[in-house]
């Protein structure tokens, strides 16, 4: 059935007595951790009880950093000469971003060798070192592969609080984001995805009251993980988009204005030991909802570790994701759907409105 014609309500749900075989509605109503209910299925009616504001402005904030969605490959920390390698290597099989593990002592020269790092973003995680001495010492590696540090697109995240990148930030190319959200390291087991979006939020809000000062609303990264519920981590994304949107109007900047960059990475929850097609299944789907989600980055975590197969694997997921399966083509591939639009207002409007309990300092 279609929602076209005098397809309606009623007839639905005489569809799903069916097939759940006489069985009460409560079986198949389902509930998040935080009471958000997820229905059976999703009408225009239940659109309609969006209001038409706030249904325009969801998916108006649905604006990603890049055009292109990028496939972003984790290396180090280690040696320098297997971190550049890895790095050739990575690029070489279709990887289209970078994202190092420094811990303050690596010659930036040998990592970036023959690196494209003028075209590709590439994204610096920094242990050991202060901001100072590491952007001294990252210029150097630049120019001495006779490259600019000014056309470095990507990252920076260091352990320091974004009130002390203020008098950091004219050192930095205009396109490095160093406001990092790490999604990811709040996501626990014990922790609702609505919680996870709350606290998104709050660091939001925070992050931004550090920016106001200096006008950098474009600076800002997020990191995402990814799960096996398809429907809840393309929700997910979807959501993070609008609360960026909320959280920058009291500066009257607008999402496609500043838009937020987000990685998200699959993320494994059993083992691969005696099985390697089941993890493989896993990365497919959630390569699928990051990609549906509008990332701008996928990270396919490889199922097994290092192994060149299991690395191949993984990068090429995300290259299916690019050239075969057609999502990266719409800006908001999913935007209309029934379920995908009544969802992201649900979670949106939960997480907005306890992201207080969140606020505890960035």
């Amino acid at each position: 059935m279609n929602q076209e014609g005098n397809t309606s309500p009623q007839d639905w749900e005489k569809a799903f007595a069916k097939e759940w075989k006489g069985q009460p509605e409560s079986a198949y109503q389902q509930k998040t951790n935080r009471g958000i209910p997820i229905l059976p299925f999703y009408t225009l009616e239940d659109v309609l009880r969006i209001p038409p504001a706030d249904l325009l402005f969801q998916q108006q904030a649905q604006v990603p950093a890049t055009p292109y969605r990028h496939t972003v490959e984790m290396i180090g920390p280690g040696d320098e000469v297997e971190m550049n390698q890895a790095a050739l290597r990575a690029l070489e099989d279709g990887a289209s971003s970078l994202l190092f593990y420094f811990y303050g002592s690596e010659d930036f020269s040998m990592v970036l060798k023959s690196v494209q790092a003028e075209i590709i973003p590439i994204h610096c995680v920094v242990e050991g070192d202060n901001p100072k001495d590491f952007l001294e010492r990252w210029e150097l590696g630049w120019t001495a592969n006779e490259k600019s540090l000014m056309d470095w697109n990507g990252s920076l995240n260091m352990r320091i609080s974004a009130a002390d990148w203020a008098p950091l930030l004219s050192s930095l190319p205009p396109s490095v984001r160093c406001f990092c959200i790490n999604g990811g390291e709040f996501s626990l087991p014990n922790r609702s995805d609505e919680e996870v979006l709350a606290w998104a939020a709050a660091e939001m809000e925070l992050g931004l009251q550090c920016a106001a000062s200096t006008g950098d609303f474009h600076r800002f990264w997020l990191h995402w993980s990814l799960q096996d519920d398809a429907l809840i981590s393309i929700v997910s994304l979807r959501a993070l988009r609008v609360l960026w949107a909320k959280a920058l109007q009291p500066y009257g900047i607008t999402a496609s204005e500043a838009p937020l960059w987000i990685c998200a990475q699959t993320a494994f929850t059993g083992t691969s030991e005696n099985d390697p097609y089941t993890p493989l299944i896993s990365s497919a789907l959630q390569t699928f909802s990051a990609t549906a989600g509008g990332a701008d980055e996928r990270s396919i975590t490889p199922f097994s570790g290092d192994h060149p197969e299991a690395l191949r694997w993984a990068r090429h997921q995300s290259l299916i994701a690019s050239y075969e399966s057609g999502l990266d083509k719409e800006m908001d591939p999913l935007k209309g759907s029934f379920a995908i639009e009544c969802l992201t207002y649900a979670f949106t409007e939960w997480a907005w409105s306890h992201k207080t309990h969140f606020h505890g300092g960035y």
